[in-house]
């Protein structure tokens, strides 16, 4: 009797561990994006005093050595199109990140292995990696289909050189304004509501079988 009871509480957990997942799509077209960094600095390689000249977001020369290589993420920088992808999971633990479709896809599918802290719901979400990869973070109106994507770089900083000259930057950020945005949740396919007692029936009626063998 304790082994039937002890089978029907993990059929019943089973099932509602199940009803507490979800899984969300979020789809959007990228329309325009900018980058920066916290600060950026040029030294000169070959000659010079060796001081650093800090490169302000409103100098001409900025963006064009965001796109040289300042960041890891350059070749994001002017890319636009539709992005689809899926987040499922439950309260305590994200379970996949499934991007399907867009150029957006590589970078936030490798968030499904090392992220380290999520929430998502009907209003955006929250990627934080452990590794370093990154957090992303979107937030969007379904019901103006307007919304922004933000990416932090998972690194305090680094370095390159471009034209003989040394750059110094700090934390890099990454925002893409989105339009079109959609955001549904799929209903997850029922578990029959007999199915639990089907099986503690077959269950009950197998153990009584056994029974009766061993008595005859």
């Amino acid at each position: 009797m304790f082994r039937l009871l002890m089978i029907t509480g993990l059929l019943f957990g089973m099932h509602s561990t199940q009803a507490e997942a979800k899984t969300i799509s979020y789809e959007f077209d990228v329309v325009g994006s900018s980058f920066s960094v916290g600060t950026l600095y040029e030294s000169s390689r070959f000659g010079g005093d060796g001081t650093l000249r800090e490169i302000s977001h409103a100098d001409p020369f900025y963006q064009e050595i965001m796109a040289a290589g300042a960041h890891r993420w350059s070749n994001l920088m002017g890319q636009t199109g539709h992005v689809a992808m899926r987040l499922q999971g439950d309260e305590l633990e994200l379970q996949t990140v499934d991007c399907h479709s867009g150029f957006l896809c590589s970078d936030l599918n490798r968030m499904s292995a090392f992220v380290g802290s999520t929430a998502f719901d009907l209003t955006g979400f929250r990627l934080m990696s452990v590794f370093g990869l990154g957090e992303w973070y979107l937030r969007g109106d379904p019901v103006t289909g307007e919304g922004s994507l933000s990416l932090v770089d998972g690194a305090s900083g680094g370095g390159f050189y471009l034209n003989n000259n040394l750059y110094e930057y700090g934390m890099t950020t990454a925002g893409f304004n989105l339009r079109n945005l959609t955001i549904t949740e799929i209903a997850p396919v029922p578990l029959p509501a007999a199915a639990p007692l089907l099986a503690i029936g077959l269950l009950t009626l197998g153990i009584g079988a056994r029974r009766r063998s061993r008595i005859t």
